[in-house]
């Protein structure tokens, strides 16, 4: 009798494998959700050959400026320098013949490999998908970023707000600023081989605050948001 049953049961498993395979791959601990993502990134930065669209929406919004002459300037600056237009990257060999740049220099962050301390993650969740692979989210936490200091784990898992890029004239002069992320989310789509297939970050800027010269002294606080999508194919 016994002897029959743990055949019968060896015998049923055959049958299961695949779905508790495919199962088993989708981290469950939050350290290992962690760790998937920032190996599926590091994974994608290293490969030489894949296509890559991907498409940026900086929101930012200027609360309070002073003098508020100023302020029109710098709201026009700051709407002409927010492309949502998707790019498309070819990589051949590791390199893009387009714009010349590597898969390092596009996908967040950019010019160097993915990290995130699990400190700042508030909550991170993994779903199968039906081909095998898994779709992650993570969310994070607050942390501040200064003109001398880096947000610690955004500035190493997002592409973070950086001033050059708001295209602010050439004589605007940044003595100080304080930018504010908190709430949030990446989330990623890894297929069975591990690796991604799309992926978004999005970027709340809860409060940010700058001092510095525009011809005049000025200060502003504003805030705003960032969703970076990427969307590859191998």
């Amino acid at each position: 009798g016994i002897s029959d049953t743990s055949e019968s049961s060896q015998s049923a498993v055959p049958g299961n494998a695949p779905a508790s395979a495919a199962a088993s791959t989708v981290p469950v601990l939050k350290a290992d959700i962690i760790a998937a993502y920032v190996n599926a990134v590091n994974k994608l930065k290293a490969t030489p050959d894949f296509t890559l669209v991907k498409t940026e929406d900086l929101k930012v919004t200027v609360d309070k400026m002073s003098p508020s002459s100023v302020q029109s300037i710098v709201s026009k600056v700051i709407d002409s320098n927010t492309d949502t237009e998707p790019v498309t990257y070819v990589f051949q060999n590791g390199i893009d013949a387009g714009s010349g740049m590597s898969p390092t220099q596009v996908i967040a962050p950019l010019g160097r490999n993915a990290a995130l301390s699990e400190s700042i993650v508030t909550n991170a969740t993994a779903a199968p998908n039906p081909d095998g692979g898994y779709t992650v989210y993570i969310s994070l936490g607050r942390e501040v970023q200064t003109l001398s200091t880096p947000a610690p784990n955004y500035s190493t898992s997002m592409e973070v707000i950086n001033p050059d890029d708001l295209g602010l004239p050439s004589m605007a002069k940044l003595d100080s600023y304080s930018i504010t992320y908190d709430n949030s989310k990446i989330e990623a789509v890894i297929d069975k081989d591990g690796r991604i297939t799309s992926m978004n970050h999005y970027i709340a800027v809860i409060n940010s605050q700058g001092d510095g010269s525009l011809i005049v002294p000025v200060s502003l606080s504003g805030h705003g948001d960032c969703s970076d999508s990427y969307q590859i194919t191998y």
